[in-house]
């Protein structure tokens, strides 16, 4: 093999080293922002994983205190009667959970079936459409108001409106907590209602005895008086020879 064929062949071999080099690094490039892709993917997972757990554990929070406010005053229900002070306080409480700016009941007074009380804890607030609504839950327009509906026995007692700063993502939630508060209230005045009504029953079955005692005594009175004077004359008459 002479010189210039020597020559050649070690030509074509650099040449294949410089493309397998090229090759290789070329690889080397692909599979590095493969790996800076898939890094990229997993931070941004783990971000993503990251903010979820934080909003659901604040959305845990959130259902928790609410939930622990519907239990004391649940049990405190039961053992009083309904009042505008006991309504109040829970509006209170209500108003210092987290993310609740304001809230506000308006409802059928205690005292006067055809009065209004409104109720109201927290910051002043302008209420957009809280009065009388067909929906048991409604959201304003830029969704921070809800209404929810208390219904009585027979007719809509109030509405329970609520302002908050959250989520959409949690308004499935917050419908379910407070439409357990509306439910609450709503029996804590049938409750009232009924114990109104047994005592005004046992009133009147009180009144209807005494009326009837009244009545047998008035009665027995009158039937002694004219039987006194009879029974003497015959006891006198029984004694006498009569010819």
């Amino acid at each position: 093999m002479d010189l210039e064929q020597q020559i050649v062949l070690l030509k074509k071999k650099v040449e294949r080293e410089k493309a397998c080099r090229k090759s290789a690094e070329q690889l080397l490039e692909d599979k590095s922002n493969e790996l800076f892709l898939a890094k990229k993917m997993v931070e941004d997972t783990l971000v993503h994983v990251q903010q979820k757990a934080e909003q659901d554990m604040a959305l845990l929070t959130f259902k928790t205190y609410l939930e622990s406010i519907l239990l004391d005053f649940s049990q405190l229900f039961l053992k009083k009667s309904v009042s505008e002070t006991l309504l109040q306080r829970l509006l209170n409480n209500i108003s210092h959970v987290g993310a609740i700016t304001s809230v506000q009941l308006k409802i059928q007074s205690i005292d006067d079936v055809d009065q209004i009380t409104v109720l109201s804890a927290g910051a002043w607030t302008r209420w957009e459409g809280s009065g009388e609504q067909a929906s048991q839950c409604i959201w304003n327009d830029e969704h921070r108001q809800l209404h929810v509906v208390v219904d009585g026995k027979e007719s809509q007692l109030g509405v329970l409106s609520v302002y908050l700063d959250t989520k959409k993502e949690w308004q499935q939630t917050i419908e379910k907590q407070f439409s357990l508060f509306s439910e609450m209230v709503s029996v804590a005045y049938q409750r009232k209602y009924l114990l109104d009504c047994t005592i005004l029953e046992m009133h009147r079955a009180e009144k209807s005895e005494q009326s009837t005692r009244d009545f047998v005594a008035m009665i027995n009175h009158e039937l002694r008086t004219p039987l006194n004077g009879l029974l003497g004359s015959a006891d006198l008459m029984a004694d006498t020879q009569i010819d």
